[in-house]
């Protein structure tokens, strides 16, 4: 069944729960992008995530997931935060912008299920709705482009004029009926300071970004060894990156996180502690450091493996060889402890002598060949 209802009120209604951009777009497939979507991961440019290899043309057509839905209701939320705080005199790792705060999955949902509510107490039991948030098969920032929430630029990321593009996407299918909004015209241009800020080169060919080279993809989701052409790349992003974000014009005009969820001060903010991420040895006590936060996607392992190769590309292997050389010699993984390896290389005559006695001992051959190479390095 189709509901009529006001566009207006239900823009005000969503600005009212603290969605401050919110456009509509019919309910129709985006099979073009679906496409795109399948040549993308052919080309292997998804590295490891396979999961969105599965049914491409699944996730351009949202009617899947709302039976009788008329309208996709596309959501932005601002995130930047504050300005970026100096760095801390100790060995810390940068964060990703959109992980200061809490973890904006159950956030945005919970404010989603307001809105649906809200919905019908205005126009009645019969709408229907269905929240989104970028959990579900759904190519999000396809609908937002053609919902004129803004334009994706070249870096991929939605771009919204006067707003930029540090926002959180979110969507709400319903049976309402509302008029589609235009598109925003693409802003881009000839300006490629995004690709031009890259470290890695995973910007190389525009609006198609290869997450085998992508600081993100690898401080993130990577759960194996990062490639060591890439490892003093990674720089100082302990979990994420934004420079091809910093290095747009048009996040000279960002904007500051509405919700205080997001705000610094509820998460882990914008620099972490080294020593402390190096000295998690459990599961238990990573997930109790970082309740609650978008951190918990690396997983402890991939913390402390980004952990190490900062210490080493920041120029404290020496200062942190006891926490280095106690994850070389009792971390149970051995993707953390091949990279704490790797990073003490760099660490002297004292790190020659840790990793040729952790090589003796490590009965991992991938960590082996880890220690082998760091040696060969600081020969």
């Amino acid at each position: 069944m189709t509901v009529p209802a006001s566009g207006p009120e239900v823009k005000a209604l969503a600005a009212d729960l603290g969605f401050p951009f919110a456009a509509f777009t019919a309910i129709h497939p985006a099979a073009e992008d679906a496409a795109f979507l399948e040549r993308w991961v052919a080309e292997g440019k998804a590295a490891g995530m396979g999961w969105l290899s599965r049914e491409p043309a699944r996730r351009g057509n949202p009617a899947n997931l709302l039976a009788g839905a008329r309208t996709l209701i596309s959501l932005g939320v601002p995130y930047a935060g504050e300005t970026l705080p100096p760095r801390p005199a100790e060995p810390v790792g940068r964060v990703a912008r959109y992980a200061w705060g809490l973890d904006y999955h159950g956030t945005i949902q919970d404010r989603l299920e307001k809105f649906r509510g809200e919905l019908v107490r205005r126009y009645g039991p019969d709408v229907a709705a269905r929240p989104a948030v970028d959990i579900e098969p759904l190519l999000e920032r396809a609908f937002a482009r053609r919902a004129g929430l803004g334009f994706v630029g070249k870096n991929t990321n939605l771009i919204r004029p006067g707003a930029g593009s540090f926002l959180f996407l979110a969507d709400l299918l319903v049976n309402l009926e509302l008029p589609p909004d235009p598109p925003v015209p693409q802003g881009c241009g000839e300006c490629r300071r995004c690709a031009e800020a890259c470290p890695t080169g995973a910007l190389n060919t525009d609006y198609s970004l290869d997450a085998r080279l992508c600081i993100a993809y690898h401080t993130i989701e990577n759960r194996g060894p990062i490639d060591r052409r890439l490892r003093a790349r990674i720089g100082e992003w302990l979990f994420g990156c934004d420079l091809c974000q910093d290095a747009c014009p048009y996040n000279a005009r960002a904007l500051d996180a509405q919700w205080p969820e997001f705000r610094p001060d509820r998460g882990p903010g914008a620099w972490i502690s080294l020593r402390e991420v190096l000295s998690l040895r459990t599961s238990e006590a990573f997930k109790k450091k970082f309740a609650g936060t978008s951190l918990l996607r690396a997983k402890r392992a991939g913390l402390v493996r980004n952990a190490c190769l900062v210490a080493a590309n920041g120029g404290w292997a020496r200062e942190l060889m006891p926490e280095l050389t106690d994850v070389l010699n009792r971390d149970a993984d051995p993707v953390a402890r091949g990279h704490a390896a790797w990073a003490l290389r760099s660490g002297g005559v004292a790190a020659r002598r840790v990793l040729d006695h952790a090589g003796r001992a490590e009965t991992d051959a991938a960590v082996r060949d880890e220690i082998a190479a760091a040696l060969e390095a600081a020969a």
